[in-house]
């Protein structure tokens, strides 16, 4: 969600879920930079992806994702990242329920 606006992606990929994760963080920038955006807080509940993209723990990421991610990263004039508990996370919890509908036949 940026500036009270949901923006979701529909893709189905394969990969791990630290793979969705980025994914997620990568569009969340995307999102940012089209709306003009120069300082930015990030909110996520995935430790790992968010000790990575500080650089607290080495990134994880295909070639292709890490170029992204440090060119959309330079876009920004101050980029912060701030871990939240998964069930403060209205984004993942709405996710949920839509898998969870979408696998009940």
């Amino acid at each position: 969600m940026a500036r009270g606006k949901v923006h979701l992606r529909f893709e189905r990929g394969e990969g791990s879920s630290g793979d969705a994760e980025w994914s997620a963080l990568l569009h969340a920038l995307e999102v940012a930079l089209a709306a003009g955006e120069r300082d930015v807080l990030l909110l996520g509940d995935s430790a790992s992806v968010i000790d990575q993209a500080t650089g607290v723990a080495r990134r994880r990421l295909a070639a292709h994702d890490e170029s992204r991610f440090v060119a959309l990263s330079a876009s920004f004039e101050r980029l912060r990242f701030r871990r939240i508990k998964r069930n403060q996370n209205l984004a993942g919890i709405a996710l949920e329920q839509v898998r969870r509908r979408s696998n009940v036949q």
